[in-house]
């Protein structure tokens, strides 16, 4: 949890303190569904007029329903700290921050595609959730997660399936920025990067640098090369292969850190020179 709001710290944006509780709903176009079908739930959350910054929570579902795709296209997280994993278990944690901070009323978390596999009650629902003010101090307040139940009957016919999202667009353009500090890495220089894609959602990210190869990686990451003098390429890969592709030129990371150093160089001699100069002005006195 450390990491987590160390890295809340780098990346959101600060607002006046408030006292308020978030409501996170589910929403389906499937009123009624039956065994083989392919159902498509969405999470949004209601700020209740507040501004959040940060949500953190399981998704859960029923035994009789398979998680088999989350996509995030859209949503108003553009950072994960940690995405849901699509697998067999019936609990997912997620954990994703919201730079700025979000107010309103239909905010999409998430989207995700059950299958149902046998009859019964099919629910979905979200367990320990957080949700964090945009205070910039990570303050939790107690938050509501309702319920999607439906039941599942038979006879409805063929099996409904999910239709094919048709994406030749990029994610958005971003500029990661390279960081280093005392509580993380060790005071190692780091990455942090995040964009979005609108459409299809954000697949991986990939960190190439100079002659390392490249790999695939989430954020903040670690940079190998600790003298910053190669290049830095980070791509973005949505889930239909769609790459938007940033890069950090090595002369712009030396440039930055030499500005900033030549500046504490100068402050230094001011301050020298001001403590000298009052030393010998007293003398004389």
């Amino acid at each position: 949890m450390r990491k987590y709001f160390i890295v809340l710290f780098i990346i959101t944006l600060f607002s006046p303190l408030k006292l308020w509780a978030a409501e996170l709903y589910f929403e389906s176009n499937s009123s009624q569904i039956q065994v083989g079908d392919v159902v498509v739930v969405n999470l949004f959350v209601n700020s209740k007029g507040d501004d959040i910054n940060a949500i953190e929570g399981t998704l859960t579902n029923s035994g009789n329903l398979q998680l088999k795709d989350v996509r995030d296209g859209g949503s108003i997280v553009s950072f994960w700290v940690s995405k849901p994993l699509v697998n067999n278990e019936p609990t997912h944690f997620f954990s994703g921050i919201i730079p700025g901070g979000y107010q309103g009323t239909e905010g999409l978390i998430i989207t995700a595609s059950f299958e149902v596999m046998h009859s019964g009650q099919a629910s979905v629902n979200i367990e320990n959730l957080q949700v964090l003010k945009n205070d910039g101090l990570g303050t939790g307040t107690v938050s509501l997660a309702i319920p999607w139940v439906s039941k599942v009957v038979e006879g409805l016919g063929k099996p409904k399936t999910v239709d094919v999202i048709i994406d030749n667009i990029l994610p958005e353009k971003f500029t990661p920025t390279v960081s280093r500090s005392v509580d993380l890495f060790n005071n190692q220089w780091f990455v942090v990067f995040s964009t979005q894609d609108k459409n299809s959602g954000i697949d991986h990210y990939e960190v190439c640098e100079g002659d390392f190869d490249c790999e695939q990686a989430s954020s903040p990451y670690l940079l190998k090369n600790q003298k910053l003098n190669k290049d830095i390429i980070i791509k973005a890969v949505d889930k239909k292969g769609n790459e938007r592709v940033a890069i950090i030129v090595a002369s712009n990371i030396s440039n930055n850190y030499q500005k900033i150093a030549l500046f504490v160089i100068i402050m230094l001699i001011l301050v020298g020179g001001f403590v000298i100069y009052k030393k010998y002005h007293v003398k004389r006195l």
